[in-house]
């Protein structure tokens, strides 16, 4: 939908190349965070969303790389897995609160009660920086 919209708004028709590939975004963005987030409504916003800026990726934003600093995108990389790839790990970062059942970020006891299945690096010390390091 956000892919069909955008190929509107530039090309006055549907541009089938950036709707394929924003198809996929979709899927790109999800992907991270699919057994988190268990409401269709967020799911459809998150590829909507990836959607929207895997279409501004391949019409603005390639073409624009290309000219500064010569950089030749020429399967749509940084479009299709890039910028959606991103997306995804913003909205697990973000899912992770507010999906998670009984999550309460500032009490050890959260993270242990569901937090091992995301956070398995913490599971012994209960330290965010162990999870980083892993």
């Amino acid at each position: 939908m956000g892919a069909a919209f955008i190929s509107r708004i530039f090309y006055n028709k549907l541009e089938m190349v950036i709707i394929m590939n924003a198809t996929l975004a979709g899927g790109v963005a999800i992907g991270t965070c699919c057994d988190i987030i268990s409401l269709p409504g967020v799911a459809m916003c998150v590829g909507l969303t990836a959607g929207i800026i895997s279409a501004l990726g391949f019409e603005k934003i390639s073409p624009y790389l290309a000219t500064k600093i010569n950089l030749q995108d020429t399967c749509g990389v940084g479009s299709l897995h890039g910028m959606p790839g991103l997306l995804g790990g913003f909205t697990s970062i973000i899912a992770i609160p507010y999906f998670v059942e009984d999550f309460d970020y500032t009490k050890k006891s959260s993270w242990e009660h569901k937090g091992y299945s995301y956070f398995p690096a913490m599971k012994d010390s209960g330290k965010v920086s162990d999870q980083v390091k892993a």
